[in-house]
């Protein structure tokens, strides 16, 4: 996000006169604690501003000029003569994009185990890794017969989880028979990585418990790993402003085939959304609903024509001005010396030393 930020400082903004060219460079706010701030005044009298605190990011971009003793920012108007939203540059799919049919796949997938085997947790799937050995001098004859003691019951509780398990498996009234072996096979191997560290005795490797092949989990998903022949594809958009290095999630898109389905889909955190490939069906984005927020609602849906081939992504590209009223309607920094004072005379906008 901050590397967006700083390039979107350099997009030209409009030019307005100036009668303080000299004040013209690139600032950096010191003095406000948890906030950090960034200033560019150009010479054609346009500026860039933005600011960071907390969870919050403001930006603006408009004229500038010397007033007296002041510097004088007015934000630029949003140029409502163009679209909120419009159609990009197609893409071809990406490694990016196939995560979302793959996650989906994984996600179907881990439902599945879920439901055939209730009684398990992917934690209960990992196994154990060896201790380093912490023989000391210290150890009693009665710790060591101790660890022997819980290496057996360790490996006894283990053998009984997975039998219970596989009884659950071909009867899930046994469900709650199987959580209880596997707590007590969890409980043994607790109680014997803490006597191995009393009888300072090297833990030995101790192996998953081996389950019914229905309880076992999917490998986690990277699809820069996987042969691009076995790629899912798709047909995605992505929304966002490429120019803030926003992203737009839980917009509403409505797919629809040639055959007349259609499809409602929300975009990720990511900002994408997809549908899968049907045979010698084409996808049209038809509709963009805007995500729900005070600020938000208020805006009409955004009918769309656009045709998407497969294994392609369709940018929605949003003009955020549009979307986020200006942080202010007139900033005024007063001048100090070279310093440029706001926010209640807390903040000091001032150049790098020689700029």
């Amino acid at each position: 996000m901050r590397a967006a930020v700083l390039a979107a400082l350099l997009i030209a903004a409009p030019a307005r006169a100036d009668d303080g060219a000299d004040w013209a460079g690139h600032y950096y706010l010191s003095g406000v604690m948890e906030t950090g701030s960034e200033l560019l005044l150009r010479a054609d009298g346009s500026y860039d501003w933005y600011i960071s605190y907390g969870a919050v990011d403001q930006f603006s971009k408009g004229g500038w000029l010397r007033d007296g003793g002041e510097i004088v920012l007015r934000p630029a108007k949003p140029a409502y003569d163009k679209p909120a939203v419009s159609l990009d540059t197609q893409e071809p799919w990406t490694e990016r994009a196939e995560m979302l049919p793959q996650r989906e796949v994984q996600d179907a997938a881990v439902a599945r185990v879920l439901a055939a085997c209730p009684f398990i947790s992917q934690d209960s799937l990992i196994a154990s890794a060896p201790s380093a050995s912490l023989m000391t001098d210290t150890s009693s004859a009665a710790d060591v017969a101790a660890f022997e003691k819980a290496l057996t019951a360790e490996k006894q509780a283990r053998s009984e989880w997975e039998a219970s398990a596989r009884r659950a498996v071909a009867d899930k009234t046994l469900a709650q028979q199987a959580m209880n072996a596997r707590a007590a096979w969890s409980h043994a191997e607790t109680t014997l990585r803490e006597a191995a560290q009393r009888a300072g005795k090297a833990l030995p490797d101790l192996p998953a418990p081996v389950l019914p092949p229905a309880c076992t989990m999917p490998p986690p998903v990277d699809p820069a790993t996987i042969d691009r022949a076995r790629w899912i594809g798709g047909h995605g958009v992505v929304v966002g402003d490429p120019v803030r290095g926003y992203r737009l999630s839980d917009v509403g898109i409505r797919f629809r085939y040639d055959d007349g389905q259609v499809v409602d889909r929300k975009t990720t955190p990511g900002g994408w959304a997809w549908v899968p490939k049907r045979s010698g069906q084409a996808v049209r984005v038809i509709q963009m609903r805007w995500p729900e927020s005070d600020r938000l609602n208020a805006l009409p849906d955004v009918p769309m024509n656009a045709v998407i081939p497969p294994d392609t992504i369709q940018p929605l590209r949003v003009d955020s001005d549009r979307l986020v009223p200006p942080p202010f309607t007139e900033l005024r920094l007063r001048i100090s010396g070279r310093a440029l004072i706001g926010f209640n005379g807390r903040g000091r906008y001032e150049r790098p030393p020689g700029k």
